[in-house]
């Protein structure tokens, strides 16, 4: 799997519960860099944090590749 490093444009916030019950409060912060997944053909990608949240890759700049894969 190839993953990239990208810097968020915007603020972001999930809140809600996941399969197990467990509630979910993540955040993503303008400016921060995050480990994410390459887009997929809707242009979203899988943000690899605490939670793994598939997001717009809009929400994203730029790009620095971290893994190598197919």
């Amino acid at each position: 799997m190839k993953t990239f490093y990208r810097i968020a444009v915007s603020d972001f916030n999930v809140k809600g519960v996941d399969e197990k019950g467990t509630p979910v409060d993540w955040n993503l912060k303008k400016g921060e860099r995050y480990l994410t997944s390459a887009p997929d053909a809707k242009d979203h990608v899988t943000v690899f944090s605490g939670w793994w949240i598939e997001l717009p890759l809009v929400m994203f700049s730029g790009e620095v590749p971290f893994t190598e894969g197919e």
